[in-house]
């Protein structure tokens, strides 16, 4: 009888434990992917699918995917891999590159995987970074991807679950964000940086300078002109227009031609605020590049121009500084 009760005991244990097994085993559906924001401007992406998802490229039918087998078909993989995951940047689509495609066993589940190593580029610093997963495979209806972001220094920033009807995952800095006295100086600064290192804005200041004689009414056009290149740059940003720009600068340049051969002034408010909405229209990239937080955007770009405004009004004392002293010589 003993015998017996410590033969169903032992059995019972090694049900038990094979189910748990089972559950704690890992579901060859899934897969992993470890993303990190590796520069200023770069991404890194590591996709791991497990063999079953990608059955479709078994040439031989024999349920494993060899190395030969996945090079002999790098182009199809490939070529689906960039359609099919793509990374947004402050929701300007970043540009793919493949560094590797390879075989390898993954180190947790000791499971045998496709690894697609790609690298996503952008032209502005990194803000925003959305992923759309699509991955999808026409006979694999219950894979998942298990996303993983970190940061350069290997901080985990973000995880998510990515399935069919849910394949597009977000992550926004701006919840972290802190707009401080050092960033609002920053804005300032590169304003005034903005300003300085644009022949485009020390135009505006000469013609004013050669056409305006008086200091208060030159300093209310360059207000005037401030104001119009935030405005021209909201314009440019919401309604994407791309003959906006150079409308604004031949319509700015028709003017000054009109001025310069008619011999007649124009307004100095007009004049700058022809300048102003045709600068702004042309600094997306250049503001874009500030990483405005979508939270704090307008008062970000009035720092912004505030620092072109305080350029210019520092330039335009220095040339009433320079004109009054080689009157009086």
């Amino acid at each position: 009888m003993i015998r017996a009760v410590l033969l169903l005991l032992a059995v019972a244990a090694l049900w038990t434990s094979l189910g748990t097994e089972r559950v704690q085993a890992h579901n060859l559906n899934n897969g992993y992917s470890y993303v990190r924001l590796s520069g200023e401007k770069t991404v890194d992406y590591e996709v791991q699918l497990p063999f079953p998802v990608m059955n479709v490229y078994d040439s031989n039918a024999d349920n494993v995917i060899s190395e030969e087998e996945l090079q002999r078909q790098h182009d199809p993989i490939t070529e689906y891999a960039l359609n099919r995951l793509t990374l947004y940047n402050n929701e300007q689509r970043m540009e793919p590159q493949l560094l590797s495609l390879r075989t390898i066993v993954q180190e947790q589940t000791e499971d045998r995987m496709v690894q697609i190593r790609l690298r996503y580029t952008s032209d502005m610093q990194l803000g925003s970074v959305t992923i759309r997963y699509e991955l999808i495979f026409d006979r694999d209806e219950a894979h998942q991807n298990y996303i993983q972001l970190y940061n350069a220094q290997d901080e985990l920033l973000e995880h998510w679950v990515v399935q069919k009807g849910a394949s597009t995952v977000r992550y926004a800095p701006d919840s972290r964000f802190r707009f401080d006295a050092k960033l609002m100086g920053k804005y300032v600064l590169s304003g005034v940086q903005g300003m300085l290192f644009q022949p485009f804005c020390w135009l505006l200041l000469l013609y004013l300078a050669w056409t305006v004689k008086r200091q208060k009414q030159m300093a209310a056009a360059l207000a005037y002109a401030s104001l119009h290149s935030m405005i021209g740059w909201l314009a440019a940003d919401r309604l994407k227009l791309e003959w906006l720009f150079p409308l604004l600068l031949a319509l700015f340049v028709c003017l000054l031609l009109y001025s310069l051969l008619r011999k007649r002034l124009i307004s100095p408010s007009v004049c700058a605020a022809f300048f102003g909405l045709a600068w702004g229209a042309g600094s997306l990239q250049r503001v874009a590049d500030l990483q405005l937080n979508s939270q704090f955007q307008l008062v970000s770009l009035l720092l912004y121009y505030s620092g072109v405004l305080l350029a210019w009004l520092g330039l335009m004392y220095v040339i009433h500084v320079v004109v009054t002293t080689m009157r009086k010589g």
